[in-house]
C-alpha cells in the first residue's frame, strides 16, 4: 500500500484529534472512559477502510509502543500519591508474579484440555498473553474511581509483569533448547535489570528536579522534563534494565519532590498558590513541581494516547471465527486466573475492596504480541518444539485475545464504577471532588492543590490592607 501524501495524513491526524477530544468530552460527562471509541476508530480506519497499512504500522510499533510508554508512565509517576504507593506497591510487585504465574498455568492446562498441545507449550503461550498492557491500565486507573492505593497497586504491577513475562519466554525457550539457565541466574537478571531501572529513574528524577527548580518559571521546562524521561527510557534499556521502571520512578521522584528534599538536608517551603496559572510557579515553593509542567504533560499524555488507541485498532487481524471463539475461551480462562491472583494478593488488605476492578483490568498490550511474534519465529527455527502450524494459530489467538480483553477491561470497569462519583481515598472533611474535574489527575491532587489554593486566598485576605480612609475603623 502506498503512503498518502502529507496533506492526507495530516487532514486525518487532525480529524483523529478532533473525533478524541470531542469523544473524551462526551465520555467523561457520562463518566465512561472513552479508549473503546479509539479502539473502534482504528479497527475502521484499518482492517475495514484500508487507510492504515498493518504491515507498515507493525514495523513502526515498537518505536510507538516507546514513546507511548513514556509519556503514560511519566503521568502515572506524576500523579501517584507517595502515601498510597508505598502501602499498594509491594501488593503490586507481588500481584505481577503471582498473576504471570497463575495465567501460564491456567493457559498450560487449557491449551492441553482444547488443544493437546505440550503442556510447555501451553507455559509459553500463558507467560505471551499474562501481562497486562501498561498503557490502558494507566490510562483507565486515571479515568476511574478507584482507590488510590489500588491503583498504585495495578501501575506497579503493569510496569513490571511484561519484563517478568519477556525473561521467563526466553528462559523457558533456552531450557527447551539446550538446557538454558538456572533459576537462581534468573532471578539475579530480573533483579538486576529492575535495580537498574528504579536507580537510573532515582538519580534522573532528582538531576531533573534540581536542575527545574534553578530554572523555575522559565519557559520550556516542561520539554526539558520529557526529554529526560526519554533519556532515562533509553539508557535503561540500552544498559540492561527496564526501561518502563526507570520512567515510573524518575515521574515518582519528579512529581514528589518532598521526600527527597528531606532526604537532602533541606526543607521543602510551604507550598502556595496562585489563581493565575501565568504566576503559579512563582507561587509554587521547593517542595512542589511547576502546575505548568502538570497541565502540559495532561495535554501530551492526551495527544499520545489518542493516536495510540487508534494504533492498536489498526493492528487488530482475526483469520477466522473460530480463532476468535477459542480466544473468548481463553480470554475466561485468563480472568479466572487472575481473580485468583488477586484474591491470594489482597488477602488482609484494604485493597480487597477493589478486587473487582483489580481483576477486570487485565487487558493485554503489544507486548503480549511481541512475545507472540518471538514464539512465532521460534516455531520456524525449532519446528520439533513448536510446530509452525501450532505458532501461527498461537499468533492469530493473540491478536483475538488482545481485543476481547481490552472490550472486557473497559465495559467491566464501566459497568463496575457506575454512578461512583469519587475515589473512596478521597480525605476526610472536605465534599467529594469530582472525578471529570482535570484529566490526568487524580483525585487526591486535586484535592491537596484546592487545600493550597483556599490557603494562599485566606493568607491574601488577612494580608489586605484596609481601603483607604478606613484605617481607624
Amino acid at each position: 500500500m502506498a503512503v498518502p501524501p502529507p496533506a492526507w495524513l495530516l487532514l486525518l491526524g487532525g480529524a483523529i484529534i478532533v473525533l478524541a477530544f470531542a469523544v473524551n468530552y462526551r465520555f467523561r460527562r457520562a463518566g465512561a472512559p472513552d479508549i473503546i471509541f479509539l479502539l473502534l476508530l482504528g479497527v475502521l480506519l484499518g482492517p475495514i477502510l484500508g487507510l492504515l497499512d498493518r504491515g507498515v504500522l507493525l514495523q513502526a510499533s515498537p518505536l510507538v509502543t516507546a514513546v507511548a510508554l513514556v509519556v503514560i508512565l511519566l503521568e502515572g509517576g506524576l500523579t501517584m500519591n507517595p502515601g498510597e504507593v508505598s502501602r499498594g506497591g509491594p501488593r503490586g510487585v507481588l500481584l505481577a508474579v503471582v498473576a504471570v504465574l497463575f495465567a501460564a498455568a491456567a493457559s498450560a492446562l487449557a491449551g492441553v484440555l482444547l488443544f493437546s498441545w505440550d503442556p510447555m507449550v501451553g507455559f509459553l503461550f500463558g507467560l505471551a498473553v499474562a501481562p497486562t498492557g501498561t498503557i490502558v491500565v494507566i490510562a483507565l486507573s486515571r479515568q476511574l474511581p478507584i482507590r488510590e492505593d489500588a491503583s498504585a497497586a495495578i501501575v506497579f504491577e503493569t510496569s513490571i509483569n511484561d519484563v517478568l513475562a519477556i525473561l521467563m519466554v526466553f528462559a523457558v525457550l533456552d531450557s527447551l533448547v539446550v538446557g538454558g539457565p538456572s533459576v537462581g541466574s534468573f532471578l539475579q537478571t530480573l533483579f538486576g535489570q529492575f535495580s537498574l531501572g528504579a536507580a537510573l529513574g532515582v538519580m534522573g528524577g532528582v538531576a531533573a528536579w534540581l536542575a527545574l527548580e534553578r530554572v523555575r518559571g522559565q519557559p520550556y521546562s516542561y520539554m526539558l522534563t520529557l526529554a529526560t524521561a526519554f533519556i532515562i527510557y533509553s539508557a535503561s534499556e540500552i544498559t540492561g534494565g527496564s526501561g518502563p521502571v526507570g520512567v515510573l520512578a524518575f515521574g515518582l521522584v519528579l512529581g514528589n519532590p518532598a521526600g527527597v528534599l528531606r532526604r537532602l538536608g533541606r526543607a521543602p517551603a510551604p507550598v502556595l498558590s496562585s489563581p493565575s496559572e501565568a504566576t503559579a510557579a512563582k507561587h509554587a515553593g521547593p517542595g512542589e513541581l511547576e502546575p505548568a509542567i502538570r497541565a502540559y504533560h495532561s495535554e501530551a499524555t492526551f495527544l499520545v494516547r489518542s493516536f495510540f488507541f487508534v494504533f492498536v485498532g489498526a493492528l487488530a487481524a482475526v483469520s477466522s471465527p473460530w480463532v476468535l471463539a477459542y480466544g473468548a475461551v481463553l480470554t475466561l480462562v485468563l480472568l479466572a486466573s487472575r481473580y485468583l491472583a488477586v484474591l491470594l494478593c489482597t488477602a488482609g488488605s484494604p485493597l480487597r475492596e477493589s478486587r473487582a476492578l483489580m481483576t477486570i483490568l487485565m487487558p493485554k498490550g503489544l507486548s503480549t504480541a511481541v512475545v507472540a511474534t518471538i514464539l512465532l519465529s521460534f516455531g520456524s527455527r525449532h519446528p520439533d518444539i513448536i510446530s509452525p502450524q501450532v505458532a501461527t494459530m498461537m499468533s492469530d489467538m493473540v491478536f483475538a485475545i488482545i481485543i476481547l480483553s481490552f472490550i472486557l477491561a473497559i465495559a467491566g470497569a464501566n459497568l463496575l464504577t457506575r454512578g461512583m462519583d469519587a475515589p473512596p481515598s478521597a480525605a476526610k472533611g472536605l465534599p467529594p471532588v469530582p472525578q471529570k474535574m482535570v484529566p490526568g489527575i487524580g483525585a487526591d491532587e486535586r484535592r491537596r492543590m484546592l487545600e493550597a489554593a483556599l490557603g494562599g486566598w485566606r493568607a491574601h485576605t488577612r494580608e489586605k490592607p484596609p481601603p483607604p480612609g478606613e484605617e481607624g475603623r
